[in-house]
């Protein structure tokens, strides 16, 4: 049985994340440039949420499951360290034609619409193999999704805006 496509939404304001970290390397071979961008749609839970997850999933149609047992090499041992189930979607083409329309048809309500329209933008721009000409424009976007998970931090300074020239480093 499928979800109401509202009620995920709704869920994944809560519980739901849009991740993306990247960064630039320099390769082995003839200082090659390494692009790293690690970009996901992640929903984690205690595994006695296991079913909700899997009909998220059904739902939606794409990514995959893991399962992850409760940490052992905690200093501080916690009453609610349970195991966790984590829900994941890493593929590009998914993110970009399942995971950003889902959202885009039935819209995040809470401050998590922010960060989505940043990641929507990231995978925008990955799916279409921009980032190749505009690494910086991806390295802009990946720290202004992490800055604004501060919310209002007096000790995180905003991100400017983006300037329309910018150093590229292809």
């Amino acid at each position: 049985m499928k979800l109401n496509p509202y009620w995920i939404s709704g869920f994944i304001d809560g519980e739901g994340c849009f991740a993306a970290y990247a960064r630039l390397g320099k390769g082995k071979k003839d200082q090659q440039r390494n692009y790293d961008l690690n970009i996901s749609f992640e929903l984690g839970l205690r595994l006695d949420d296991k079913k909700i997850v899997e009909k998220i999933k059904e739902t939606l149609g794409c990514g995959y499951i893991n399962i992850y047992p409760p940490t052992k090499k905690k200093l501080i041992s916690h009453p609610n360290d349970k195991p966790q189930i984590r829900y994941t979607v890493r593929k590009i083409k998914d993110l970009a034609l399942i995971i950003v329309p889902f959202f885009e048809k039935y819209p995040l309500q809470s401050k998590k619409a922010r960060d989505f329209e940043i990641w929507k933008e990231l995978v925008k721009f990955f799916y279409e193999k921009k980032h190749l000409q505009d690494w910086d424009y991806v390295v802009y976007l990946s720290k202004k999704l992490k800055s604004i998970r501060q919310y209002d931090s007096p000790i995180i300074p905003r991100l400017a805006p983006r300037k329309e020239k910018q150093l590229h480093l292809l």
